[in-house]
């Protein structure tokens, strides 16, 4: 009989299980895919700079869909745990023995654990395939890795375990010590009410987030992803003790209180849980509207300017090639300008040209004073040099190397006063300007700049230069007639790749020959390739967040059921309350998005503040930015009005006090 019992209840509330199921199932397909899509695009990815910037991008994406799918798994899992401690109350009162409660329980959850298991890492599967279609129908080189490596296998399954494990222990502690007649009934939490001492951690939460700004300018490096650590852990004392504090504070309010009393109840008795819900939503916001916003927009317009690009090519290159240039210029009619160069490496392996004044004033035409050791930075990337631009510029050329980078500098130069100074010496910058001199041939905006000596300083360093035979010393300047121009590419690239000087930087481009053409076609597969990647990426943080503000509908579906008999016994028409139990919905969705966006505004303000000034010179990419806020905006709204308007439908379905 018990046993009738216990089967009929598990298909009574079938429905109920299949929403943890579902969110098990979704946490692991999303952990699983983000986790083997860096691993499979670090491998599929042959361009250098696109590997290296989908890498960082994709660090930040894993790590922030791992806390999502943390919070999903973790509310999903108190969701099925809330459902069934009442069955397990009622099995108890039947005469059930609490070690059969435990035995069915681990049975159950094992039982779910693992298909949930089974069909995520399926799921996975289809996802990490689809979304390496898809750059791949991009980029032709990508290549698409399907052969995962068993350690994401093994740390995916780890990490579900992990959390479902410590849900189950802490609801079989719950069995255990409480009685049998409260674990039957469904209490309400009580919500723990604001302390005088919640003022001071709403204010280290503002001091994180000024803390987060410090920390940001200070390293343009590391800086951006220790200032999103510190504004994340920011966010979590903003919203549950500063929410906590305003909603005490509306209470005093007790005319502005009163008046939206239906529209706020939900969220003042139910608030502290739903904090995991709000913060993950928060999280979510902060990331789309802050960085991956800020990322696309930057992607935008995928098709890059072809002004600040003076010349078909640009070769660095060396005497011992000027016999093939000769050849090559009354081969294809090529116009070729030679000037004497050498390559300059300053901090982090970064790369410049360097030129005479006198070099400078022949292909610019601007004339310049230098003395000594003077030097001028021409940068050919930026619109206009600000004061963080100048900033960063001074700091990655405070020490130079004259000279081509060797391996066997090792970390010398990479920060600080550590560097090795028999190969690198102190710089006298006198002025910085912007000027694409040879072109704006820099994925990165640090490498490839033109850095001018005076014409003294210069002749000295290159007839050391000159004599060795690993180093560049010419620069070619081509212009190519457009009939030849691929012909002749292909021509020039071939002598580059088997008699050119290779370098010894890996890590970022850094190439002795650049084809216009090609490099702007390049450009312009990298914008879309990161689009792409950016799209993907912030499409998965909608889908959370619309299935976390589904998951938090549904499982307080019975307090809407509950209220909304409440409300009918009332007297309050049905249109009334089907627009008070929306705003609830609402509201749960309002408060996440002001402090998710506002932080995302936050970070938005450091990033532009310090670089894209620069790099734009007007107001190209907060243009872009709002466009792709506004779509954001639009489709979480879109989808919040949705689940709210089937969530009230659902609601009205299962109430049997009044026919719709």
């Amino acid at each position: 009989m018990l046993f009738k019992i216990i089967i009929k209840n598990f298909k009574y509330n079938l429905k109920n299980y299949v929403l943890f199921f579902a969110g098990e199932l979704m946490a692991i397909a999303m952990l699983f895919t983000f986790l083997s899509l860096k691993d499979s695009l670090s491998r599929g990815i042959f361009d250098s700079v696109i590997r290296y910037i989908v890498d960082s991008e994709f660090k930040i994406a894993a790590a922030i869909i791992i806390v999502i799918s943390i919070f999903i798994m973790v509310f999903s899992m108190k969701y099925y745990m809330k459902v069934r401690v009442r069955d397990y109350g009622m099995f108890l009162t039947l005469g059930m023995k609490r070690k059969m409660v435990f035995l069915m329980l681990l049975t159950e959850s094992g039982a779910g654990v693992f298909m949930s298991l089974v069909v995520g890492l399926v799921f996975g599967n289809g996802l990490l395939y689809g979304c390496q279609k898809v750059l791949g129908k991009i980029d032709s080189t990508y290549h698409i890795h399907m052969n995962v490596p068993f350690a994401i296998y093994r740390n995916t399954v780890l990490l579900s375990l992990v959390i479902m494990a410590a849900a189950l222990f802490s609801i079989m502690v719950m069995i255990g010590e409480k009685n049998v007649s409260d674990l039957a009934e469904d209490k309400q939490k009580e919500e723990i009410r604001p302390k005088g001492k919640w003022l001071i951690l709403t204010a280290v939460g503002i001091i994180l987030c000024i803390a987060g700004i410090y920390v940001y300018k200070k390293d343009n490096g590391v800086g951006p992803y220790r200032a999103i650590i510190i504004w994340a852990i920011s966010i979590f004392f903003l919203l549950y003790f500063g929410v906590g504090l305003f909603l005490e504070f509306l209470k005093k309010r007790q005319r502005f209180y009163f008046r939206n009393l239906l529209h706020l109840s939900q969220l003042y008795h139910q608030y502290s849980s739903n904090y995991l819900i709000m913060y993950g939503l928060a999280l979510i916001h902060f990331m789309a509207i802050g960085y991956l916003a800020g990322q696309i927009a930057e992607s935008l317009p995928l098709t890059p300017d072809a002004q600040g690009y003076p010349y078909d090519a640009v070769w660095c290159a060396a005497e011992k090639d000027g016999g093939y240039i000769k050849d090559f210029e009354e081969k294809y009619n090529v116009k070729a300008e030679q000037y004497p160069m050498f390559m300059v490496t300053g901090r982090n392996t970064v790369q410049q040209i360097g030129i005479s004044e006198s070099t400078y004033e022949a292909i610019t035409g601007h004339e310049i004073s230098l003395k000594g050791d003077e030097i001028l930075y021409a940068d050919q990337y930026i619109k206009y040099l600000d004061r963080e631009s100048k900033k960063g510029i001074l700091s990655m050329t405070d020490i130079i190397h004259i000279g081509r980078y060797h391996e066997e500098f090792g970390t010398y130069a990479m920060s600080g006063d550590q560097y090795n100074k028999e190969e690198y010496r102190k710089t006298n910058i006198k002025e910085l300007v912007v000027q694409p001199a040879v072109g704006k041939y820099s994925m990165d905006g640090w490498h490839s700049n033109v850095l001018v000596f005076s014409d003294d300083y210069f002749e000295k360093e290159w007839k050391q230069i000159r004599q060795a035979r690993d180093e560049q010393n010419l620069l070619v300047l081509m212009h190519i007639p457009e009939a030849v121009r691929e012909s002749a590419a292909e021509d020039l690239m071939e002598y580059e790749n088997r008699e050119g000087i290779k370098n010894d930087v890996y890590t970022i481009e850094v190439d002795n020959l650049t084809v216009t053409d090609h490099f702007l076609e390049g450009l312009k597969m990298q914008n879309t390739f990161n689009f792409a990647s950016r799209i993907i990426i912030i499409l998965a943080l909608i889908i959370s967040c619309l299935f976390l503000i589904g998951l938090k509908g549904f499982s307080t579906m019975e307090f809407y059921r509950r209220q909304d008999a409440f409300f009918y016994c009332m007297g309050m028409k049905r249109g009334r309350r089907r627009k008070t139990v929306k705003k609830e919905i609402y509201s749960s969705i309002k408060i996440p998005l002001l402090f998710g966006g506002g932080m995302g505004l936050v970070y938005l303000g450091c990033y532009g503040w310090i670089f894209e000034p620069a790099k734009y010179g007007d107001y190209t990419y907060w243009k872009t930015w709002a466009f792709v806020f506004a779509i954001y905006i639009i489709v979480i709204v879109t989808g919040a009005l949705l689940l709210s308007h089937y969530l009230v439908r659902k609601m009205e379905e299962e109430t049997k006090h009044e026919r719709y």
